[in-house]
């Protein structure tokens, strides 16, 4: 009778409300998940109930509650951030590692054990009797995170040989079956690590959030990565898009969902590439909230001056050349196999050039020149193992003459990219790589005809989407740096800049003017601003936090705040890479719910995981992810390449070349490009002179309106020597 009743009862909010009034619900109690769903009667091939969402109409022709609790947690498109969060904590649980105790097993009442580090009996033996509950449930735990780590499919928990290799471990350690896995320890362990990031990310003050999309199996994925402030990243959305346009407005209203559930007074800057719609959602966050700073990911930008240098005619034809030597020997196994025997150990292989990859054309060229000893014993040694169009390359000394000039270009390229796409990156390393890029190119002397004049050009061109004061603040606040190498009469600029920022993260004037005082006393290096800085043993923000200035600490955090901001989406490609990896032809039918879940887990282990102390990783730090197959990541360049620069010249027309040697002018106005700053490419700590300490402002502050420019101009006159101090 009571599983009558509980089969036809209702719940108030699951059912009708008409037999509940009628007859009341007995039995085991229905499980929370159920208010969120409509039950429509009995399932034909079981004893579930046919469940449909009240938020998106899907429905379960089977109500399994872990399928429900999985669909409403992370797949349902419209349930409200709070609704997920309820049902995340549902599926969520303890994640403190128990200790064993054998008396458990029997049901009878334990006492807590006192931690001591004397060890116990059991521990030099293996013992086969059953682990008890708490136990089964961390192993369970421990094994599904090596699974999704190391990419193991769930199916081989059913496998005999995988059950006995884990018995040899621990015998009385049970493995839970591939169901069981896959429909309830995978989405509870999910869950956690939900709940678990979001805790850390609260904690965190300056977040910078980085938005890419990727192509996967005919779909149309967006990714947005988290950065904290000490690099660590988390994956907290992967949204699939394919049925909507990417209009500006469409990615803006996406990108502020992400922005309101991680608190827009949480979020310094938001990072993308530089698409037209990205770039207009970029104007339309940050016109909406002012505080957030919007910014292109600076290596690409790299790249893409690297793409247009290497349309030179003379630089094109040595590309193409190195080019049809790899392909050659990659083609034919016999000169392939001459040629290692005739290349010394220390001679790398041949590197090859991926169109999407701008940067690899240095190392193809590189890797080249480096066999260029060995390919000339080649044809002399066996002459018939090479084609007469390879050759005629091999034996030009012309080619190896200006491939050497070529690659003594672009290899600061090469080094300049790896500096910017490294966790340690800030916008101050923007400024300073990008100005010893310029330094370079000023220095760039080879045999070809206008190639200098074409590098200028390239670089004028994309130099607007980089000449903006926020960078040229950060490179004036990184302590190690302090704005070396920058012209007299751009400190203006950069006082404008701090005080725009200040008045836009909601501060009044009477706190921007102590503002401007703490920034006099640091571009001076006075106390406490004299502090030494060494980049080896601190980061900037360390330094800063480590500063106590007596007027306030308005610059501080302002400096903290910008210091804080990683300037790149390599977090996003470093995703796509993982999620690439993961999503294997033998996994194919995989739910985008699912891949989301695994590549947070992944994320999420890789910045926690910690090796025991007697190992050691033999490929770094045990905080760096697994190596994963990159190639599947190849293409995530390709789109915004096509869609920013899709023209076969860099120059449109007449005018445009006047307009680049006119902004070459002026980049050469803005930088000392002989300074050791930018020619060493070196971040150098430079002491800097004592001089009078700035008089002190205490006065409360203020939330009326006021102008950037009146208060800046009490502080900066046309020249440094003459202040006005409040």
């Amino acid at each position: 009778m009571c599983n009558v009743c509980y089969l036809l009862g209702s719940e108030a909010t699951g059912g009708s409300g008409e037999s509940s009034a009628t007859k009341p619900h007995t039995g085991r109690p229905s499980n929370a998940i159920w208010k969120h769903y409509i039950r429509s009667g009995k399932s034909k091939s079981g004893p579930h109930h046919v469940a449909k969402c009240r938020y998106c109409d899907y429905t379960y022709s089977r109500g399994k509650v872990t399928k429900m609790q999985m669909h409403t947690a992370f797949a349902c498109p419209s349930a409200s951030a709070d609704t997920k969060q309820e049902v995340i904590s549902l599926l969520n649980y303890s994640d403190d590692e128990p200790e064993e105790d054998d008396k458990s097993l029997s049901g009878a009442p334990t006492k807590k054990k006192t931690k001591t580090t004397q060890r116990e009996l059991s521990s030099y033996f293996t013992s086969s009797q059953k682990v008890g509950k708490e136990m089964k449930q961390f192993l369970d735990r421990e094994l599904l995170k090596f699974m999704v780590c190391c990419n193991i499919p769930f199916s081989r928990l059913d496998e005999p040989g995988f059950a006995v290799f884990m018995s040899s471990f621990k015998p009385g350690y049970q493995l839970p079956s591939a169901t069981t896995v896959e429909e309830h320890l995978f989405w509870e362990e999910a869950a956690r690590v939900v709940t678990k990031t979001q805790c850390e990310l609260k904690q965190d003050q300056f977040l910078t959030l980085a938005l890419d999309g990727w192509t996967d199996n005919g779909k149309s994925l967006y990714a947005y990565t988290v950065i904290t402030a000490d690099r660590r990243v988390y994956l907290h959305a992967l949204k699939d898009f394919s049925e909507e346009k990417h209009t500006a407005v469409f990615l803006a209203e996406e990108t502020e969902k992400v922005i309101v559930e991680l608190g827009n007074e949480r979020v310094a800057a938001v990072v993308t590439d530089n698409a037209a719609n990205v770039h207009k959602m970029r104007q339309n966050i940050t016109e909406k909230y002012p505080s957030i700073v919007g910014l292109r990911c600076i290596p690409h930008f790299v790249n893409l001056i690297t793409q247009d240098i290497l349309k030179h005619e003379w630089a094109a034809a040595l590309l193409n050349k190195c080019q049809a030597i790899v392909h050659f020997f990659a083609c034919h196994t016999r000169s392939c196999a001459l040629l290692d025997n005739l290349r010394s150990s220390s001679v790398p292989q041949f590197a090859s050039f991926v169109k999407t990859r701008w940067y690899s054309a240095g190392s193809c060229m590189l890797s080249v020149l480096r066999n260029e000893e060995a390919l000339r014993q080649l044809l002399q040694v066996q002459n018939d193992a090479v084609s007469a169009n390879i050759s005629s390359i091999i034996s030009t000394r012309q080619f190896w003459a200006d491939l050497e000039q070529l690659t003594n270009v672009m290899r600061p390229f090469m080094a300049i990219i790896g500096t910017l796409e490294s966790k340690s990156a800030t916008l101050a390393d923007c400024y300073h790589e990008v100005a010893s890029l310029a330094a370079v190119i000023d220095g760039i002397s080879t045999n070809a005809s206008n190639f200098k004049d074409h590098c200028a050009a390239v670089f004028a061109k994309r130099w607007t989407d980089i000449n903006d004061d926020i960078y040229l603040l950060a490179y004036q606040l990184h302590p190690g740096l302090r704005g070396k190498g920058i012209v007299a009469g751009i400190f203006p600029r950069i006082a404008a800049a701090a005080a725009a920022m200040w008045k836009n993260l909601g501060n009044g004037k009477c706190s921007t003017m102590r503002l401007m005082s703490q920034l006099m006393k640091f571009k001076h290096g006075q106390s406490p601003y004299d502090l030494p800085f060494d980049g080896e043993f601190m980061s900037p923000c360390l330094w800063w936090m480590s500063v106590a200035d007596s007027v306030g600490s308005e610059l501080q955090h302002l400096a903290m705040r910008l210091l804080s901001i990683t300037p790149h989406s390599a977090a996003c490609e470093r995703a796509f890479s993982i999620l690439g990896w993961i999503h294997t032809k033998s996994r194919n039918r995989m739910l985008i719910p699912r891949l989301e879940a695994m590549g947070k887990m992944y994320m999420y282990n890789a910045c926690h995981m910690q090796l025991p102390k007697n190992q050691s990783s033999s490929h770094g730090s045990s905080s760096q992810v697994v190596q994963c197959d990159l190639s599947s990541a190849v293409s995530c360049y390709e789109s915004e390449l096509e869609a920013e620069d899709s023209a076969p010249s860099i120059y449109e027309s007449e005018e445009d070349v006047t307009d680049t040697g006119t902004i070459w002018s002026s980049v050469k106005q803005c930088f000392d490009l002989s300074s050791s700053a930018f020619v060493s490419m070196h971040s150098a700590h430079v002491p800097v002179a004592h001089e009078e300490t700035v008089a002190q402002v205490h006065r409360a502050d203020d939330n009326d309106d006021f102008c950037v420019s009146d208060v800046v101009e009490q502080f900066v006159v046309t020249g440094d020597s003459e202040h006005n101090y409040a």
